[in-house]
């Protein structure tokens, strides 16, 4: 999605956990292909990605939880929208208080 959405995204990170689905050999061509960096977590080690596992968190906490998803298009649906919220909507700390689309604006 994010090859689709931002053409221009080369150097940017694609974390995963070990999971074998991840260790496929024409999802590795597509990311090379697309000079993506592979960000995996050493077995057992979920601090190797802090920022990611961080956002798996808050994703759980602020939505997830609160939700008992009837199907996979229904879950697929509510994440979709949820993403969209959290980059373009949601305030970070972090981030002095902006949302991720309007500081990488500002970066620009």
């Amino acid at each position: 999605m994010a090859l689709q959405d931002h053409r221009a995204c080369e150097g940017a990170i694609f974390h995963t956990d070990r999971g074998s689905e991840f260790a496929n050999k024409e999802l590795n061509a597509v990311l090379n292909k697309h000079n993506l960096l592979v960000s995996k977590n050493r077995k057992g080690c979920c601090w190797d990605n802090a920022n990611m596992e961080s956002f798996y968190h808050t994703l759980k906490t602020e939505m997830v939880y609160f939700h008992r998803f009837r199907n996979l298009v229904e879950a697929t649906a509510y994440i979709m929208d949820y993403l969209r919220f959290y980059n373009h909507d949601r305030l970070h700390s972090s981030l002095d208080y902006r949302s991720p689309i309007n500081y990488q604006l500002q970066a620009a």
